[in-house]
Protein backbone atom coordinates (compact mmCIF):
# COMPACT_ATOMS: atom_id res chain seq x y z
CA UNK A 1 0.00 0.00 0.00
CA UNK A 2 3.00 2.19 0.58
CA UNK A 3 4.61 1.84 -2.57
CA UNK A 4 0.93 3.02 -4.21
CA UNK A 5 0.49 6.06 -1.84
CA UNK A 6 4.49 6.91 -2.52
CA UNK A 7 3.56 6.57 -6.85
CA UNK A 8 0.08 8.55 -6.50
CA UNK A 9 1.88 11.31 -4.65
CA UNK A 10 4.61 11.22 -7.19
CA UNK A 11 2.79 11.92 -9.95
CA UNK A 12 0.82 14.80 -8.15
CA UNK A 13 4.08 16.64 -7.37
CA UNK A 14 5.63 15.60 -10.36
CA UNK A 15 2.63 15.02 -13.17
CA UNK A 16 3.35 13.86 -17.08
CA UNK A 17 4.71 15.59 -19.31
CA UNK A 18 2.65 15.53 -22.20
CA UNK A 19 4.77 18.02 -24.74
CA UNK A 20 8.58 17.62 -24.06
CA UNK A 21 9.88 19.36 -27.38
CA UNK A 22 9.79 22.70 -25.26
CA UNK A 23 11.51 23.13 -21.85
CA UNK A 24 10.09 23.87 -18.95
CA UNK A 25 10.71 25.98 -16.27
CA UNK A 26 12.25 23.42 -13.51
CA UNK A 27 14.73 24.10 -10.87
CA UNK A 28 18.45 23.27 -11.78
CA UNK A 29 18.04 20.46 -8.93
CA UNK A 30 15.02 18.83 -10.59
CA UNK A 31 16.99 18.96 -14.04
CA UNK A 32 19.93 17.12 -11.82
CA UNK A 33 18.12 14.11 -10.44
CA UNK A 34 16.23 13.93 -14.06
CA UNK A 35 19.94 13.40 -15.84
CA UNK A 36 19.89 9.96 -13.87
CA UNK A 37 17.00 8.99 -15.35
CA UNK A 38 19.35 6.39 -18.02
CA UNK A 39 21.08 4.98 -15.11
CA UNK A 40 18.29 4.41 -12.39
CA UNK A 41 15.63 2.74 -15.29
CA UNK A 42 18.07 -0.45 -15.65
CA UNK A 43 18.04 -1.39 -11.93
CA UNK A 44 14.66 -2.22 -11.84
CA UNK A 45 14.24 -3.58 -15.03
CA UNK A 46 16.77 -6.14 -13.71
CA UNK A 47 15.15 -6.63 -10.76
CA UNK A 48 11.55 -7.32 -11.98
CA UNK A 49 13.45 -9.63 -14.50
CA UNK A 50 14.89 -11.96 -12.24
CA UNK A 51 11.10 -11.25 -9.97
CA UNK A 52 10.06 -13.02 -13.04
CA UNK A 53 12.49 -15.83 -13.18
CA UNK A 54 12.09 -16.86 -9.22
CA UNK A 55 8.14 -16.65 -10.32
CA UNK A 56 8.81 -19.10 -12.89
CA UNK A 57 10.93 -21.56 -10.50
CA UNK A 58 8.07 -21.11 -7.86
CA UNK A 59 5.07 -22.02 -10.93
CA UNK A 60 7.53 -24.76 -12.09
CA UNK A 61 7.75 -26.17 -8.48
CA UNK A 62 11.52 -26.32 -8.90
CA UNK A 63 13.24 -27.02 -6.18
CA UNK A 64 14.93 -24.13 -5.36
CA UNK A 65 11.85 -22.15 -6.66
CA UNK A 66 10.66 -23.46 -2.72
CA UNK A 67 14.02 -21.88 -1.46
CA UNK A 68 13.35 -18.17 -3.46
CA UNK A 69 9.28 -18.36 -2.79
CA UNK A 70 9.48 -16.32 0.34
CA UNK A 71 12.08 -13.83 -1.36
CA UNK A 72 9.83 -12.98 -4.40
CA UNK A 73 7.67 -10.30 -2.80
CA UNK A 74 10.10 -8.37 -1.51
CA UNK A 75 12.19 -8.60 -4.79
CA UNK A 76 8.91 -7.51 -6.63
CA UNK A 77 8.54 -4.84 -4.20
CA UNK A 78 12.18 -3.49 -4.18
CA UNK A 79 11.94 -3.29 -8.16
CA UNK A 80 8.51 -1.66 -8.20
CA UNK A 81 9.98 1.47 -5.60
CA UNK A 82 13.28 1.27 -8.46
CA UNK A 83 10.48 1.98 -11.03
CA UNK A 84 8.77 4.38 -9.42
CA UNK A 85 12.01 6.14 -9.36
CA UNK A 86 12.87 5.56 -12.44
CA UNK A 87 9.53 7.46 -13.67
CA UNK A 88 9.80 10.36 -11.70
CA UNK A 89 13.68 10.91 -12.97
CA UNK A 90 12.64 10.40 -16.50
CA UNK A 91 9.81 12.31 -15.98
CA UNK A 92 12.42 15.20 -14.10
CA UNK A 93 14.48 14.81 -17.47
CA UNK A 94 11.70 15.23 -20.08
CA UNK A 95 10.87 19.08 -18.32
CA UNK A 96 14.30 19.78 -19.72
CA UNK A 97 12.90 19.85 -23.40
CA UNK A 98 14.22 18.02 -26.80
CA UNK A 99 11.73 15.58 -27.41
CA UNK A 100 9.29 15.75 -30.06
CA UNK A 101 7.19 12.90 -31.95
CA UNK A 102 5.21 10.10 -31.01
CA UNK A 103 8.33 7.99 -29.46
CA UNK A 104 8.44 10.24 -26.12
CA UNK A 105 4.28 9.42 -25.87
CA UNK A 106 5.10 5.93 -25.78
CA UNK A 107 8.43 5.76 -23.98
CA UNK A 108 6.56 7.92 -21.03
CA UNK A 109 3.05 5.33 -20.94
CA UNK A 110 4.89 2.28 -21.33
CA UNK A 111 7.39 3.41 -18.41
CA UNK A 112 4.06 4.19 -16.50
CA UNK A 113 2.25 1.37 -17.17
CA UNK A 114 5.48 -0.53 -16.65
CA UNK A 115 4.81 0.69 -12.67
CA UNK A 116 1.26 -0.03 -12.54
CA UNK A 117 1.88 -3.85 -13.18
CA UNK A 118 4.92 -3.94 -10.88
CA UNK A 119 2.62 -2.52 -8.23
CA UNK A 120 -0.07 -4.85 -9.14
CA UNK A 121 2.16 -7.82 -8.88
CA UNK A 122 4.13 -6.78 -5.84
CA UNK A 123 0.66 -6.05 -4.00
CA UNK A 124 -1.03 -9.95 -5.06
CA UNK A 125 2.64 -11.20 -3.52
CA UNK A 126 2.30 -9.82 -0.05
CA UNK A 127 -1.53 -11.47 -0.05
CA UNK A 128 -1.24 -14.19 2.16
CA UNK A 129 -4.79 -15.68 0.25
CA UNK A 130 -3.27 -14.97 -3.11
CA UNK A 131 -0.35 -17.55 -2.06
CA UNK A 132 -1.88 -19.73 0.11
CA UNK A 133 -4.33 -20.83 -2.59
CA UNK A 134 -2.12 -20.11 -6.02
CA UNK A 135 0.67 -22.21 -7.53
CA UNK A 136 3.09 -19.41 -7.28
CA UNK A 137 3.68 -16.43 -5.34
CA UNK A 138 2.81 -13.20 -7.43
CA UNK A 139 1.14 -12.87 -10.67
CA UNK A 140 0.88 -16.72 -11.54
CA UNK A 141 -0.95 -17.13 -7.60
CA UNK A 142 -2.98 -14.06 -8.75
CA UNK A 143 -4.18 -15.56 -11.64
CA UNK A 144 -4.67 -18.92 -10.71
CA UNK A 145 -6.80 -17.83 -7.12
CA UNK A 146 -8.59 -14.98 -8.84
CA UNK A 147 -9.40 -16.82 -12.26
CA UNK A 148 -9.53 -20.79 -11.50
CA UNK A 149 -6.54 -21.75 -13.63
Amino acid sequence: MGLVVLFAVSMMLVPPVTNAAKALPTPEWALFFGRFHPIAVHLPVGVLIMAAFMEALVMLRFPLGQAVRGSVGFVMGFGAFGSIVAVVFGILLSREGGYKGGMFAAHQALGIATVVGSLLASSSSRSPKIVAEGSGSSIGGCFSSRWGS
